[in-house]
């Protein structure tokens, strides 16, 4: 087992160094450079009792990485928000099990609706000019905000994941130095 000694910066911080070391230039993560002295020199720094139960300094927050981590939780956060109005749509227009039931219903209950003077002048409004334009009946357009709406949640759970994924990382790895 190698001996291990504490190497004291200015910033307070004590960085663990051995005998190999000795005689080489260390980083701290400060940004200062440190010189380790000889062999010698080392005799009268302070030896670690058992190694590793000194902490070594966690790296460096920075704007840099402050600015990724922030990013990612605000972009994750508002493509949740994106996906949970895409899957409330996605629910509200799901798919019709009859839509030719539908249509009927549809139908019936407009009739319903109109007194019978109405109805006769609807039916000869009708009868002369004919039925119209023809329109794609109500259930092609739920069907198609059903689709789109599906899509559009699943690329925001995309997104989420692209924006913790950024956070994550930003948390990750070493410091540059300054």
């Amino acid at each position: 087992m190698k001996t291990l000694y504490l190497l004291p910066c200015t910033c307070g911080r004590r960085l663990e160094i051995d005998a190999g070391q000795a005689g080489t230039q260390i980083d701290c993560s400060c940004g200062q450079t440190l010189s380790v002295p000889s062999v010698r020199g080392l005799r009268q720094l302070e030896i670690v009792a058992e190694p590793g139960t000194v902490d070594s300094p966690p790296a460096a927050w920075n704007p840099v990485r402050g600015a990724i981590f922030s990013l990612g939780l605000l972009l994750a956060a508002s493509a949740l928000i994106f996906t949970a109005v895409n899957f409330y749509w996605f629910w509200q227009y799901r798919r019709l099990a009859d839509p030719a039931e539908f249509a009927l219903k549809m139908s019936y209950d407009e009739v319903d609706r109109m007194g019978p003077d109405e109805a006769v002048g609807t039916f000869r409004n009708e009868e002369s000019t004919g039925l119209g334009v023809p329109y794609p009946p109500p259930w092609v357009e739920y069907d198609k905000i059903h689709d789109e709406s599906g899509k559009r949640a699943i690329l925001g759970l995309v997104i989420v994941g692209a924006g913790l994924v950024a956070s994550a990382g930003s948390m990750l790895g070493r410091s540059p130095k300054k």
